[in-house]
Order: structure tokens, then C-alpha cells, then sequence
């Protein structure tokens, strides 16, 4: 699956089971992170056709290149038991599970990137946005209420990237204390 549907189906999951932060990161780590070993597969790739074949998206992936590590087969299973043992918790075999079975049906039913799968990730987000809007002091009531939302959604996150010195130069430290994650001037909070 591309990283954007892994992403949104790990958020839809971490909000079904309204999961705690540590239990998000868990979560997201196991769920999306554990892609990035298809990092050390480009540098075989790139040895192996040249750094002009990255552009090539076909090449890529009738490649013979090892692009997954043992974090995306049965044997990493040895490794996340007697760590979900550990956190008293199964969240990481869960979103592991779920990643391994996303990339399955990508495999071996949808295609890379296919108008299936693209279907599957607008799904997910309308599930999310659903989600969200249900939780929230002002739901969704209409399609005209879509965008406001989103705002206030974006606007109630945006201590989670910026550092004060950044909000002030961009214009957005008046009204928002990052240290809290709060809007002084709102009823909105991170959650």
C-alpha cells in the first residue's frame, strides 16, 4: 500500500480503539514506520540500475531487489510477541498485523497505486473526518460545514508542529500556546 493509505488506516484504528498518545506512537511505529526499511533496499536498487532508475516507477517495482527487511514477514512475529508481552498491550502486533495484510491485498488483489486502492484510502478518510466530526463540539451537519471543520481541525493541531518561535513568525503565536496544545481564545483542544 502507498504510505498515505498506511497512514489512514493506522488513524482510523488508532481512533476506533481511542487509543492514548503512547499508545498512538506505538501504534503509528508499527503500523507506517516500519516501512522505512524499504530505505535500505533503494540503496541496493541504486547500485543495481544507477540513480537514474529511481525516476523510473515501473523498473521499480519488477525490480529484483530485496526491497522488504524481516520486519515484513512471519519472523518478525519472534521479535513483537515478547515485546506486546513487555508493553502488557497487543497494539503492536495488531497495527503490524494490519500493515502486513494492507500490503498483502495490494499485492496480490489491487495493484500498486491502483483506482481500488485510491477508493479504499477515500474511504478511510471519509471514515476518519466521520470520526472526527462525532467527537467534536461542532459536527458536520452539511457539506458546507466540510471546510470550516477542517480548519478549525488544522488550526487545533498546529502546536504539534510548530515550536513558539516558528508560530510567532508565521503569524499564529497570539492565540495559541503550544506549550499546552491549547487555543487560549477556543474551545477546541487537542484530544
Amino acid at each position: 500500500m502507498l504510505a498515505t493509505t498506511h497512514i489512514a488506516v493506522t488513524l482510523l484504528l488508532i481512533m476506533a480503539l481511542n487509543l492514548n498518545r503512547t499508545e498512538a506512537l506505538v501504534a503509528l511505529t508499527f503500523g507506517v514506520f516500519i516501512d522505512f526499511d524499504h530505505l535500505f533496499g533503494l540503496g541496493s536498487y541504486v547500485r543495481a540500475e544507477g540513480a537514474a532508475g529511481i525516476v523510473d516507477v515501473s523498473g521499480m517495482m519488477s525490480a529484483d531487489v530485496q526491497w522488504k527487511s524481516v520486519l515484513h514477514s512471519p519472523v518478525a512475529l519472534g521479535l513483537f510477541v515478547p515485546m506486546s508481552d513487555s508493553f502488557r498491550f497487543f497494539i503492536p502486533i495488531i497495527f503490524w498485523g494490519t500493515h502486513i495484510s494492507l500490503d498483502y491485498i495490494q499485492q496480490n488483489f489491487l495493484g500498486i497505486a491502483s483506482l481500488a486502492e485510491m477508493i479504499l484510502f477515500s474511504s478511510v478518510v471519509v471514515a476518519l473526518i466521520f470520526l472526527r466530526s462525532r467527537d467534536s463540539n461542532e459536527p458536520i451537519r452539511s457539506p458546507r460545514d466540510l471546510p470550516n471543520f477542517i480548519y478549525r481541525e488544522v488550526r487545533a493541531t498546529t502546536g504539534i508542529f510548530f515550536s513558539e518561535s516558528k508560530a510567532a513568525i508565521i503569524g499564529i503565536g497570539r492565540k495559541f500556546s503550544v506549550r499546552s496544545g491549547i487555543k487560549s481564545s477556543s474551545r477546541y483542544q487537542l484530544r
